[in-house]
């Protein structure tokens, strides 16, 4: 018996691999979903963030889906490469209060561990959120 693929090990056909396949995908939707509302339940927020050595408060805008993309419409372009959580290059360092992300995989457990969030897939989870990019 190969495990090499799902669908070769269980079915001829490739029907568990491809029920697989959807249940990963509506986990995913489910997870970009929950992550929208948190989004538009912190419309608005005020988030201050520290970049090469300034300190400036931004607004969260909902619209724009995450922090990186709010903190650069405000006119702080903030360090990104793929906007999809894997680079870590967008990475600031969460100094006060709490954020909320969709993906991590470009942080490791202890960077998440040490207040680390990716902001291009984080949204304030309340009032007071300070992110530094330099630390």
């Amino acid at each position: 018996m190969s495990h090499r693929s799902v669908g070769s090990a269980h079915a001829p056909d490739g029907k568990v691999a491809l029920l697989h396949a959807r249940d990963t995908y509506t986990r995913r939707m489910e997870g970009v979903s929950i992550y929208r509302q948190l989004g538009e339940q912190a419309a608005g927020r005020r988030v201050k963030r520290k970049l090469d050595g300034r300190a400036r408060q931004v607004e969260f805008r909902s619209n724009l889906g995450n922090i990186l993309d709010s903190v650069s419409a405000a006119g702080s372009p903030a360090p990104y490469v793929c906007k999809a959580g894997g680079c870590a290059t967008c990475r600031a360092k969460v100094v006060a209060g709490k954020a909320d992300m969709l993906a991590r995989h470009g942080l490791t457990d202890a960077e998440v561990e040490a207040g680390y969030v990716p902001t291009c897939q984080a949204v304030p989870a309340g009032d007071g959120l300070e992110l530094d990019y330099d630390e």
